[in-house]
């Protein structure tokens, strides 16, 4: 990894914030992001359907015999975004534990 440029450097000391700490808070950010816009689509999807995606499957499986391929569709981006979420959310976790052993050592 390259050495920041100076203005950063100088400025994260200014406020006393390590390197290290100043990539763990933007990367809890940018992980926030992603959880905020999953949840966002997962919760467009249970709007528009007005149920949620297990339900959703479901009524899909039940109707077999007549393919909506607009709703199969809408369908796996749904489950995309749940299980992007959840993907997150662990990973917040993680890095969140990661946080505060650094923070208490």
């Amino acid at each position: 990894m390259s050495a920041l440029p100076p203005a950063i450097t100088e400025t994260l000391q200014q406020f006393h914030i390590t390197p290290e700490e100043a990539a763990v808070a933007f990367t809890v950010k940018l992980v926030q992001e992603k959880i905020l816009a999953y949840t966002k689509e997962a919760s467009a999807f249970e709007e528009r359907y007005r149920t949620t995606l297990e339900e959703f499957t479901k009524r899909l499986q039940t109707r077999s015999h007549s393919e909506n391929f607009q709703e199969s569709d809408d369908r796996n981006d749904w489950q995309f975004a749940v299980e992007s979420c959840h993907y997150y959310e662990q990973r917040l976790q993680e890095i969140s534990a990661i946080a505060q052993t650094r923070i208490q050592a």
